[in-house]
């Protein structure tokens, strides 16, 4: 190989890497970028087939101008990195409302039990002509308390799902900053 002239004079540029290992390094690139091609069109074919499924008008928006730079975007693993970040970050946040979830379904019951134990202390110890009076106010107890843990559990419901819809905003808004087309915001269920 030369070098272009430095100076007005023209200098030799000799490698002293053998050329064998040159060789052996251009078929492996030559057989790398082969698999990263098959690999391309092989998304391709698969983006263009889910995009087949969808419903008419959001095939609509997916061009295969759109088919093709996603399957670009996939090709160096970023995407599916991402998107396994994401899922593990999705169990942890679920996991972790699961256990919230059960430690007060718990506590409501450990609040059913105490009430039942004081209500049957009470009953033991009340005389025969106060019973009756008693279990009316313990029934409207039981009520005013069964009522609290449905507040309480509808609450945490509400939460729960803010949670998850905060998650999949964050997630959503994580693929948009990676660049990853056809990845918009959105509470729409359909393109969710």
């Amino acid at each position: 190989a030369r070098r272009t002239p430095v100076l007005g004079m023209e200098r030799q540029y000799e490698t002293n890497v053998d050329p064998r290992v040159l060789a052996t390094v251009r078929q492996q690139w030559a057989k790398h970028q082969a698999e990263r091609e098959r690999r391309y069109e092989r998304y391709v074919e698969d983006i263009h087939q889910l995009a087949a499924r969808l419903p008419r008008g959001m095939r609509e928006k997916i061009s295969t101008d759109v088919e093709s730079r996603l399957a670009s975007s996939l090709l160096d693993g970023t995407v599916f990195q991402i998107v396994r970040e994401l899922e593990e970050i999705q169990q942890l946040k679920e996991r972790d409302l699961l256990n919230s979830r059960m430690k007060m379904l718990s506590d409501h019951k450990g609040r059913r039990t105490a009430l039942a134990t004081r209500h049957r202390t009470a009953v033991i110890e009340a005389s025969a002509k106060a019973r009756p009076m008693l279990a009316t106010e313990q029934q409207e107890q039981r009520d005013k308390l069964e009522t609290e843990l449905e507040a309480e559990t509808v609450q945490s419901d509400q939460e729960t799902i803010l949670a998850l819809d905060q998650l999949l905003t964050e997630q959503q808004s994580t693929l948009q900053v990676e660049q990853c087309i056809i990845i918009h915001g959105s509470n729409s269920e359909m393109q969710i």
